[in-house]
């Protein structure tokens, strides 16, 4: 019985695995997502709006946030 609660506790394993260290991202975390390099950007209103050249694909968000998604195949 021992063996088999094992082997479903590695099957429950979750696929999301954070690779970098929060505190060294600034508004920028990284993770894995089935073995593909993801990461997140997120600014405020004023932050994206002192952007020089801001990315076309960002997502204002009524929160007053703008996101970005970014991942690596």
């Amino acid at each position: 019985m021992l063996q088999a609660r094992r082997m479903h506790a590695v099957q429950a394993s979750p696929s999301l695995r954070l690779v970098c260290d929060p505190e060294m991202s600034g508004h920028i975390r990284h993770w894995l997502i089935n073995g593909y390099m993801a990461a997140i950007q997120c600014w405020t209103d004023a932050e994206f709006r002192q952007i020089v050249n801001p990315p076309a694909d960002a997502i204002h968000y009524p929160e007053g946030v703008w996101i970005r998604l970014d991942w690596q195949p």
